[in-house]
């Protein structure tokens, strides 16, 4: 097929190579055209003023212009320009409105460049609202308007235009070149009457042009409105004395990048683009720097440095609308301001744009596709006006070609229809390289999917079907286009038949006095139909035809040869869109074979290798639960052999008071003074808190009353309110709160407590908080059962009352899950409804599992067997073992042994129970067995010094002792283990002594009277405070047991 001009009778022309530049002279088969000696062609170039430059606002005008015209917000009904009237607006201002206040020579429609934000990573604002834009404001534009009343971006629309002339006949053809301000004086001369068809070339977009056009052939207002709007859709608009044809150009062009290795462009520097080369040399004049200074520098960019180089040349920041390129594919081809593919369809969205760009299909080829708005005014004196952004000399080089032969249907025929037709075939014809481009790099990804398929495959064959899609949604509609100029059927004057030329006629009038000659044609028809006075008259007056612009049977042949251009064209776009499809598909079965070998592989990898791994394991995890089970069996066998030996206090009988309720309820009372409205207890923190409410709840239930407990709970739930589950992110403090909720269960037996309790537990398990089998180990031991100290993702350190706390959580739910059992078994009917409720809690089996998990660490890791004491924890983080040796750690194990043995019955838990029991009322760091066996903990603070500011904690930690050390005996007097295990007793014996004497040397030695107590039990009192308060409750509840049971 012939993509070449309408005069291509012989030798079909073949397709334009894809580096070829695009507006090459195509090869014709008749070269007598070139050998006519009757060609004459004319050139007259009118340079009166040849130096004029590009009109720049003053500063004045700019400021008004972002006073008045850039914000866009005056109220409704206001003047929005200095006092200009609003109909003077158009309505397609919503892009008009973001032109440039600063003249630029790099385009003809400069745009406000968006500004970027600073607080996220983004390379621009928000879209604002259109500023100039008004709803119901008058339609079009009006060239004939002052130019005071004009809006500032119209009149700040300048640029210095490429203007060329052709006046043609069959003998001539005229050619005049003319710039902005001599436009209006060419205008004006009078047309010569044997050139009858005229061609406007206008390269560039002006106010000035457009207005001085416009006013000469009376342009439609509304067609004036799409011609300044950058984006108007692909049409053609009939008017009475002229037609309207916009459309979109796209050709293939090579990219100007000559800094930052960015392209491989080899072409000289220009003096349009002196900044972009001294950048060049600042660039190449740095090269002696080290490379890691590179590196650094291009990585270690500001904001302002995010957006790509050949986004932003001038570097601000800021977006450009426009980028250097050679208006074809050649390095030696001018260069241009172009609006890419992407920076046309979205420009508003650079971060898109910046990406498409950069991994665009054609980017290694350093290569880009150039879209720009044509705007083509046909009118009924048989001129045409074409307006094109900055490609003009691309469509006009092979029209000219053709015009300087007489033999050319151009020539031949001076029909105008027939100029539209040749202006729209080269813009089409442009289009080739194009296809040629894409389906070139179709092929070259097809063969990448077809040998290394990968995820950049598949990522450019989406940018590929992406940018096939935005051209065939440019080039479809010029099918409609060119049909709608092929069905036109106006009536309207033939233009002269080809070879003749324009007959004068002269009339007479009724005095035999010659008229004003009129040019016919052979036919005798006028040769202008009308003049502009003419048509503005005939406006006012109804007719039957829309318009007087005809298209000429000649021109309606030719231009189906452009309609097969076109269909041709779409159909390789449509194709290489599906294929595009189906190599991403082939791409995706490919990738999916492969991963279906390698698991086949694997597959048969792990049927041989799995049961390697399950005997390794299973002989490993046997080793693992020797090892565990030999140094518990270690410690229980110390603790069965060891000879205790009775304390000197141990026959002391001391006897509680009779008013033993009311010294522990005034206790009590001046404690929960200190309580602050959110429930918690002022000077103590969150988990002593938590302490202070389990004493009291301690005292209720081992008196035997109820006194407190409303109170408590409605303080807890309160607390619950502000702690969301009593958690926070400390393990210990949320496992302290949920060993109070148990306690207050075991008081009343409200399920919200036991449920609070099962939420701590899931809460510790689901944050990983507990280590796993194997996942660490320290000094070649496994830490399995381990609780961490937080629930933080980077902790590094486990502890001993974590874990202890949390052995003592699970048995206690344990415990209560058997009483509920217990309940199920007689009332049978509510099982079903209750292992409903229960659904997804932990079972019986999983609190014990986690249980003897719990407890086994401790006794292989923190456990010195022959000091009965539990040491406190592990920083894993330094590889170092914390070996401080507080009270309450090795309380709270001494609870969990004896639970553990309510919850299993094996002796062997009650005489560790035991044993520990013993050597804790014994320890000389905590018991003053000098000053009767009252609990101190005096080697908290250092030799004995009684300060508070060594350890405030340590005040209350001594009571955690003491309140584990009444669980055991509470376990030993209800399961009756004395009668079957000797040491059982006698520990049972001494720690009724042990609490009794507390109690009475915190009566005789550590109180006001008022029932306030200090700090230090055996005395001198003291400045009592809310620690010392709290402790002295636990020997309130301890004093309440032991006389009781």
């Amino acid at each position: 097929m012939d993509f070449g001009s309408p005069e291509g009778t012989g030798a079909a022309a073949s397709s334009p190579h894809l580096h070829a530049p695009p507006h090459q002279p195509r090869h014709r088969s008749n070269t007598s055209a070139s050998r006519s000696p009757t060609t004459i062609f004319r050139s007259n170039t009118v340079r009166r003023n040849s130096a004029t430059p590009s009109v720049e606002l003053p500063p004045s005008a700019a400021a008004a212009d972002n006073a008045t015209g850039d914000r866009g917000d005056s109220p409704p009904g206001s003047n929005n320009n200095n006092g200009n009237p609003r109909f003077s607006f158009d309505r397609r201002q919503s892009n008009l409105s973001r032109v440039s206040t600063v003249a630029s020579d790099s385009s003809g429609i400069r745009y406000r460049k968006p500004e970027r934000t600073n607080t996220i990573t983004s390379y621009h604002l928000p879209e604002e609202p259109h500023p100039h834009f008004q709803p119901g404001a008058e339609p079009g534009i009006d060239t004939s308007a002052a130019s005071d009343v004009l809006p500032p971006h119209l009149a700040s629309l300048q640029k210095e235009c490429k203007i060329n002339i052709f006046d043609i006949s069959l003998d001539e053809v005229r050619h005049t070149q003319a710039l902005n301000d001599d436009l209006p004086a060419v205008l004006a001369e009078e047309r010569d009457m044997n050139l009858p068809c005229r061609w406007i070339s206008v390269n560039g977009l002006s106010w000035d042009v457009i207005k001085a056009l416009g006013n000469k052939y009376s342009l439609h207002r509304l067609a004036i409105e799409d011609l300044l709007h950058p984006s108007t859709r692909t049409k053609v608009d009939w008017y009475a004395d002229h037609a309207f044809v916009v459309l979109t150009l796209q050709k293939l062009v090579r990219l100007h990048q000559h800094r930052w290795g960015e392209g491989r462009c080899n072409c000289p520097a220009t003096e349009d683009f002196a900044g972009d080369e001294k950048l060049n040399r600042e660039h190449k004049s740095s090269k002696g720097q080290a490379s890691w200074k590179k590196w650094w520098q291009q990585y270690s960019q500001k904001q302002s440095d995010v957006l790509p180089r050949y986004l932003d040349r001038n570097m601000d920041g800021k977006i450009d609308m426009f980028v250097p390129a050679h208006s074809g594919t050649s390095e030696d081809s001018p260069i241009r301001e172009i609006r890419t593919l992407h920076r046309y369809e979205s420009a508003q969205i650079p971060e898109h744009t910046a990406f498409m760009e950069r991994h665009s299909v054609l980017a290694s080829e350093d290569l880009a596709v150039s879209v720009e708005q044509v705007s083509i005014f046909l009118t009924a004196d048989n001129t045409v006006i074409s307006f094109f952004e900055h490609s003009a000399d691309d469509v006009e080089t092979p029209i000219i070609d053709r015009l300087t032969s007489t033999e050319t249907m151009l020539r031949r025929s001076c029909d105008a229809s027939l100029m539209l037709q040749a202006i729209v075939d080269a813009i089409v014809d442009l289009a080739v390289p194009v296809k040629d481009a894409y389906n070139k790099t179709r092929k070259e990804l097809q063969v990448d999917a077809m040998t290394n398929p990968d995820i950049r495959t598949s990522r450019a064959l989406h940018i590929f079907g992406e940018e096939i899609d935005m051209l065939q949604n440019l080039f479809k509609p010029i099918v409609h286009l060119v049909n709608a100029l092929r069905d036109h059927n106006a009536e309207a004057v033939m233009p002269p038949r080809l070879g003749t030329g324009p007959v004068i006629h002269t009339e007479h009038d009724e005095k035999n006095q010659p008229k004003k000659q009129t040019k016919r044609d052979r036919e005798g028809e006028p040769l202008f139909t009308r003049t502009v006075s003419d048509v503005q008259r005939a406006a006012m007056k109804p007719r039957a035809a829309a318009t007087s612009v005809a298209i000429t049977p000649l021109a309606h042949t030719y231009f189906g040869d452009v309609l097969d251009h076109c269909i041709t064209i779409i159909g390789a776009l449509e194709q290489m869109d599906a294929s595009a499809s189906n190599i991403s598909t082939l791409i995706f079965n490919t990738v999916g074979a492969k991963t279906n070998n390698f698991m086949m592989i694997l597959a048969v990898v792990t049927v041989f290798f799995a049961p390697l791994t399950f005997i390794s394991g299973y002989f490993d995890l046997r080793h693992r639960h020797q090892l565990t089970a030999t140094m518990a069996e270690e410690a229980f066998k110390i603790a069965k052999e060891w000879e205790h030996r009775m304390p000197p206090w141990a026959d002391a009988q001391p006897q509680p008071p009779q008013n033993l309720d009311q010294i522990t309820q005034r206790a009590i009372d001046i404690f929960m003074m200190s309580k602050k409205p959110n429930g918690e207890m002022g000077g103590i923190g969150w988990w002593q808190t938590g302490n202070g409410y389990t004493a009291i709840a301690l005292r209720d239930y081992w008196a035997g009353s109820k006194h407190n407990y409303d109170m408590l709970a409605n303080i807890i739930k309160q607390c619950e309110g502000h702690h969301r589950g009593l958690i926070n992110e400390f393990n210990d403090d949320t496992l302290w709160w949920g060993m109070c909720c148990m306690d207050m269960y075991n008081i009343g037996g409200d399920p919200w407590f036991l449920d609070i309790a099962r939420g701590i537990y899931r809460h510790i398990h689901s944050r990983n908080s507990v280590c796993a089998p194997g996942q660490i180990k320290f000094q070649d031991r496994d830490m399995e059962g381990a609780c961490f100290w937080t629930t933080k993702p980077d902790e590094g350190q486990i502890n001993s009352i974590s874990t202890g706390l949390l052995c003592e959580l699970s048995i206690r739910l344990a415990l209560a899950d058997r009483g509920g059992e217990k309940m199920q078994e007689k009332h049978p009917h509510l099982s079903k409804l209750q292992s409903f409720l229960d659904h997804g809690q932990p079972s019986n089996d999983d609190y014990m599992r986690t249980a003897h998990c719990t407890l086994g660490w401790i006794l292989r890791c923190r456990y010195r067997p022959r000091d009965g004491v539990v040491l406190d924890g592990i920083r894993l983080k330094k590889n170092e073992a914390c070996d401080w040796t507080f009270s309450y750690t090795t309380g709270v194990v001494i609870g969990a042994a004896a639970l553990m043995y309510l919850a299993t019955q094996e002796e062997k838990y009650m005489i560790l129970a035991c044993h520990m029991g013993h050597r804790a009322m014994r320890n000389k760091a905590w018991v003053e067995e000098d000053k009767g066996g009252i609990l101190t903990e005096h080697g908290s603070y250092g030799h004995g010094r009684h300060d508070p500011a060594k350890n405030n904690d340590a005040v209350g930690f001594k009571s955690v002792l003491l309140r584990e050390l009444c669980t055991l005996y509470e376990v030993i007097r209800k399961t009756n283990a004395g009668s079957h295990i000797k040491e059982a007793e006698r520990t049972a014996n001494l720690i009724k002594t042990f609490v009794n004497l507390n109690f009475a040397s915190q009566q005789q030695r550590n109180t006001n009277g008022n029932g306030q107590y200090g700090p230090w039990w055996n005395g001198p009192f003291e400045m009592p405070t809310s620690h010392s308060q709290m402790a002295a409750l636990d020997v309130m509840a301890a004093v309440h047991l032991v006389n009781r049971m």
